[in-house]
């Protein structure tokens, strides 16, 4: 089932905020950058695990404890990175992010489609803006630009984690 996007949603520093409406998604450990999220303001009540998943995940993204991402995953998950034919599975995975022990995410999340159906459910979701050193060491901030697909799976407990995330780094808009 398409879930409608027709309500944006706007953040302050802790929450989502649905436009025109009283209505709040709290996003916590938030880090003043903005998150737009059309697709999870329109969730069903029986996909809140699923919206659970994708707001525990950009917690996780944004917070100095990345080791956290990992515990998200199936044990079988899948990242298909920029630039590469070979599938990257979750040891490597947790290789290729080593870099967030030096570095943390400050970065404008657009959450734009959530779909689900029965047991899988994808999420289009991108990223913009930088990686900022953790410790004050004079680097500067690096540029830091992604879209992703995640295709989350439903456990036989019920429930979600993410299977797969496919994912590019566009160049960064002007």
């Amino acid at each position: 089932m398409r879930l409608p996007q027709d309500n944006f949603v706007i953040s302050c520093r802790f929450c989502l905020v649905v436009k025109d409406s009283p209505s709040k998604i709290c996003c916590p450990g938030g880090n003043g950058r903005p998150i737009l999220a059309p697709a999870l303001a329109r969730v069903r009540k029986e996909d809140e695990a699923v919206k659970a998943l994708i707001l525990e995940a950009l917690d996780v993204i944004r917070s100095d404890d990345f080791d956290r991402y990992f515990d998200l995953f199936t044990d079988d998950a899948v990242w298909m990175m920029p630039s590469t034919y070979k599938d990257v599975h979750r040891d490597e995975a947790r290789s290729f992010y080593r870099f967030t022990q030096k570095f943390r995410f400050d970065q404008e999340t657009a959450v734009e489609e959530v779909v689900v159906s029965e047991d899988y459910a994808y999420v289009r979701v991108s990223f913009d803006g930088y990686l900022r050193p953790k410790f004050d060491d004079g680097s500067p901030p690096m540029r830091s630009v992604s879209r992703h697909i995640w295709i989350l799976r439903r456990l036989s407990d019920g429930s979600w984690k993410i299977a797969r995330d496919i994912w590019n780094t566009p160049k960064a808009k002007n």
